[in-house]
């Protein structure tokens, strides 16, 4: 079965162009969001597996509360896309346990690297 994701980001080539390449990496692409509230939406309705987000999102919920909601309350694995540097972020990301963090722009073997620790991680069936 492939792991179900969702893509969280407001700049619709880029979230296309990922789309893409997690499709062709074998995982499921549930939906694209393009706001915080539009991405707590899609992952109520999919329960993906992991969500890429996009921190710098528009509108009233911004990308790391959007993460840090979807974690709590689904138990997701978040992956951060940003296009801030790591050290710029790093204090923000604390409560949301990042799987990893994608700096755009990114290449494939960066995707991989990140997507490997989700398959190397334990799951815990309840």
């Amino acid at each position: 079965m492939k792991p179900r994701v969702i893509i969280v980001e407001d700049e619709g080539l880029v979230a296309m162009d990922l789309a893409g390449r997690l499709e062709d990496l074998g995982y499921k692409v549930e939906g694209i969001a393009h706001s915080g509230k539009e991405a707590l939406r899609l992952a109520e309705m999919t329960l993906p597996e992991i969500v890429v987000m996009d921190i710098g999102l528009p509108g009233e919920i911004d990308g790391l509360t959007a993460a840090r909601l979807i974690k709590e309350k689904f138990k997701t694995e978040i992956i951060i896309l940003t296009g801030y540097t790591r050290e710029k972020i790093k204090s923000q990301l604390d409560a949301i346990e990042p799987l990893g963090i994608l700096t755009k722009p990114f290449d494939d073997q960066d995707l991989v690297r990140v997507l490997k620790k989700f398959n190397q991680e334990p799951k815990l069936k309840l």
